[in-house]
Formats: structure tokens, C-alpha cells, sequence
């Protein structure tokens, strides 16, 4: 009787007491998520928008969001819920990074009394020994007995995984919702290494004077995470950033080639004082992966070819030589980024590859160079390299002292065509301190104040020989 008694009790007491079950955070994925936006700046950042619908109930609770970057900037988060921007806030956040590897599960036992495993060949049973894990430094170093053992042939067991490790990049939120039920939660944070690139492509032919320009953006995402079905924006232009300390993460890079319709893909927009590039559609960008997308289809431009000679670097104080020194003379390709070249556009800074076609229609690669940020109706020039059959040299004829100040000295450039078509010669001649150019055989003009230019029109087979003089104060 008092065994049913004792029962019926327990049975009341369970009834209006229950046992306090601690509920487990709901975990949001990118299973749920309706919305990315990712917009990418040079200099490896980028801010990621991410809207997922989730089911919070009512009250403080813990929330749990993963496939998020591994090079999250954790205090740049912000949260909002659109349609409804009082019912839900966060209180506290927590970013744990620190992911499961070997050497963090060590490092957690070091100190600690762990399993060694080896498979006994001979006997073909598995031998099972304790071990004090003294050191994970280059190799492990165990205490077995009251010897030392520096490297273990055996498998190492832990008995479980510590709770401040996790298997990916998790925030945790605290939050306070005052509505159960489901709802959209828009987050965005700044991320590191996400990084993209614009690449010219630019291909002419000596039979016409016409050339056609490409462009092809280079995306590459090493954040540590996967960016699936994101509206990509680019943003160009010179964005201040402060200098912090990151780390870096290494990884085997795919790559992959997006063909293009003929449709432009990138809608261009103002941004601020920068500008930014809107793709038209969406984009898969997985983690450790570089994908090229077109920037904009093969225009036609009217490309003008230049040779200059860069000489001088400010030294016209020194004393009389009569040694002729060779400079190379340059061979540029430049153009202007306006509706006569169909470019309506400004071009974002990049590499610029340039190729000719030859009269069986072969391409030939003939230089590269960068450009920077260029506005609409701004010029553009691309050195390509060193002109082969065109010559310059330079020699200083007079030296003099006018005062302690002030000196005047005498320039010869020759220049040589040995090429089948006359070429201008642009000789840029670069002055320090004050100066003032006396006497010139060739009209010039005044670049900047430390830039002379003399353009020199040479014939073929013919040499051209200017001379001038400039008085230099110090």
C-alpha cells in the first residue's frame, strides 16, 4: 500500500513539476536563406548581404547562423528586419572561428592524459596505452610511464571534442523577438579575401587603323565560404582602409571561364565618388575559386600610336661629359574613353594586354601594361614596350657656372628612324629647381613644371638632332 502510495505521489509531483529539458539553439544555413548580395571592392573586401527566413519563438533566445565567411569583420555586423523593424533586435553576438584540425584538438589536450593506438602486425591485435601529451610543438611529445617519447608510431585518441571548437564559422546571436513565428532577417558584414580585377584585352592590325577592346573582370574568393546564386556588385574606385590585422588562408584555387552572351552583363551606376558595376544576373562564387565574368563585349576604338624619349631626370647641374648615353624610346598605344571610341563608360584600373594580327590573321602578344581608374572622356596609355628600329641618344655638349646658384648647361638628343614610315618623337626632358630653356632648335612645350617636351618629326632613314640650352637655379 505504501509502495502505491510512494508511486502516486512521484506521479503528482513530476506532473506539477516538469523536468527542465534545456532547448537547443535553432541553427540557421544557407538552406535558408531568400536573398544574397555581394558586393566586392578592390583591395581584398567585400560586403555580403544575406536575408534568410528563420523560425525564432517569442522571448530571449540564442540563434545559431553558419555558411557565413571565415573573415567576417565581426563588429562591422548589421541586422534589420525588413517589414518589420521593431520586433526583433540582437543583443549579443559571439563569432566563433576557431575551426576542429588536428593541431587545435592537440592543443587542447596538451597536458592532458590521452590514448595511443598501434595496430600490433606480429599478433594482429591493436595495442592501447596512456600517455600525457607534454608538447605539440613540430611533433607531439608524450609521457608514457616514466619515459619520454618525442613522436608516437600509434594514433592518437581524445576522448571528446571541446566545446570552443567548431566544425565551420558560426555568429551566435542573443536576441529578443517579440513574436513567435517566422520571419526574414537581413544581415550584412564586411568580409577579407574577396578580391576582384579588371583585365583589357586589345588586339590591332597594321592594316587598319582601327583596334578592338575587351574587358573581363577576375573575381576570387578565398573568404572560407561558398557565395551561391549572389547578386554581384563591383565596386571601382579608391576606398580608405585602415590597415588591420588578418589572417590569411591558403587553398587550392579552381578556375573558371563564364562565356558571354551579347548582352553587356555589368550595368554601370555612380556610387558615392566611385563607381560601381551591377551584374545582371546571378552568379555562383565558390570558395578557393577565380571566376572570369565579361565585362563588357569586343568594342572598336581608334587606338593612336606614340613614341616618346624620357630623358634627363633632373640632372643638368653636373659637370661637362662628352659620352653619348643610348635611351630607349617607348612605344605606347593611346586612346580617349568617349563616344567616338564607343566607350561609354569609365573603365576601372587594370591590366591591359595588347595583341596584333598579322597578315595571316595570327595573333601576337606585344606588350601589357596598367591603367588606372580612367573617367569617361579621359586619356588612356598603354606603354607596350621599346621601338626596335627607332633610336635615341643623348649627350651634354657645354657646362657652365653663371653664379653659385645658377648653372647653364648644353643638350644633344639624336634620334634615328630606320623604320619604312616617318614617326614623331615625343623627347620629354625632365628639369629640377628653376629652370628656363635660352635657345632651342625645336619648338617645345611646357608639360608640367618639370616636364619640357619637344615633339620631332623624323623621316625614314633620316636622323634628327635637337639642341637646346637651360639655365638651372638651384
Amino acid at each position: 500500500m505504501k509502495i502505491h502510495l510512494l508511486i502516486i505521489a512521484t506521479c503528482f509531483l513530476f506532473a506539477c513539476f516538469p523536468a527542465y529539458a534545456e532547448e537547443e539553439a535553432p541553427t540557421s544555413t544557407a538552406d535558408d536563406r531568400t536573398a544574397l548580395e555581394l558586393a566586392i571592392y578592390s583591395g581584398q573586401r567585400a560586403l555580403v548581404t544575406d536575408t534568410r527566413r528563420v523560425s525564432l519563438p517569442a522571448g530571449r533566445g540564442t540563434l545559431l547562423l553558419t555558411d557565413i565567411a571565415a573573415r567576417i569583420t565581426p563588429d562591422s555586423l548589421h541586422v534589420s528586419c525588413p517589414g518589420d523593424t521593431n520586433g526583433f533586435r540582437v543583443l549579443e553576438q559571439v563569432f566563433s572561428y576557431d575551426l576542429i584540425s588536428r593541431a587545435a584538438l592537440l592543443e587542447r589536450y596538451r597536458g592532458e592524459t590521452v590514448k595511443l593506438m598501434d595496430y600490433n602486425r606480429q599478433q594482429d591485435r591493436k595495442d592501447v596505452v596512456e600517455a600525457t601529451l607534454l608538447s605539440t610543438r613540430d611533433v607531439p611529445i608524450y609521457r608514457i610511464g616514466n619515459e619520454i617519447y618525442i613522436g608516437h608510431p600509434g594514433i592518437t585518441i581524445l576522448p571528446d571534442i571541446p566545446e570552443d571548437l567548431t566544425a565551420e564559422p558560426t555568429l551566435s546571436w542573443l536576441f529578443e523577438n517579440k513574436k513567435a513565428g517566422k520571419r526574414h532577417i537581413a544581415f550584412s558584414y564586411l568580409t577579407g579575401n574577396v578580391d576582384w580585377r579588371a583585365n583589357y584585352l586589345l588586339t590591332i592590325s597594321d592594316k587598319n587603323p582601327t583596334g578592338e577592346l575587351s574587358a573581363w573582370v577576375s573575381i576570387d574568393n578565398r573568404s572560407g565560404v561558398d557565395y551561391r546564386n549572389a547578386r554581384v556588385s563591383l565596386v571601382a574606385g579608391d576606398v580608405n582602409k585602415r590597415n588591420n590585422r588578418e589572417k590569411t588562408v591558403f587553398g587550392d584555387r579552381m578556375m573558371a571561364m563564364q562565356s558571354a552572351p551579347a548582352s553587356e552583363q555589368f550595368q554601370q551606376a555612380a556610387l558615392f565618388e566611385y563607381y560601381r558595376y551591377e551584374l545582371t544576373r546571378p552568379v555562383t562564387i565558390e570558395n578557393n575559386q577565380s571566376r572570369q565574368i565579361e565585362l563588357f563585349s569586343p568594342r572598336v576604338i581608334r587606338p593612336k600610336k606614340n613614341y616618346r624619349v624620357f630623358s634627363g631626370a633632373g640632372r643638368h647641374t653636373h659637370q661637362r661629359t662628352e659620352e653619348d648615353t643610348r635611351i630607349p624610346v617607348e612605344v605606347s598605344l593611346s586612346f580617349r574613353t568617349d563616344e567616338a571610341n564607343n566607350l561609354d563608360m569609365p573603365l576601372p584600373a587594370g591590366l591591359v594586354r595588347l595583341y596584333q594580327v598579322d597578315e595571316r590573321d595570327r595573333r601576337w602578344f606585344i606588350g601589357e601594361d596598367r591603367i588606372n581608374h580612367s573617367p569617361k572622356d579621359a586619356d588612356v596609355s598603354i606603354k607596350a614596350g621599346s621601338a626596335f628600329d627607332i633610336t635615341a641618344k643623348r649627350k651634354q655638349l657645354e657646362f657652365r657656372r653663371v653664379t653659385s646658384r645658377v648653372s647653364e648647361s648644353s643638350w644633344e638628343i639624336a634620334v634615328t628612324n630606320r623604320k619604312s614610315d616617318p614617326v614623331v618623337v615625343e623627347c620629354l626632358e625632365q628639369l629640377s629647381g628653376d629652370w628656363e630653356i635660352t635657345k632651342s632648335s625645336h619648338p617645345f612645350t611646357i608639360v608640367n613644371a618639370f616636364t619640357a617636351r619637344f615633339d620631332l618629326s623624323v623621316k625614314p632613314e633620316e636622323t634628327v638632332i635637337l639642341h637646346y640650352t637651360v639655365k638651372t637655379g638651384a
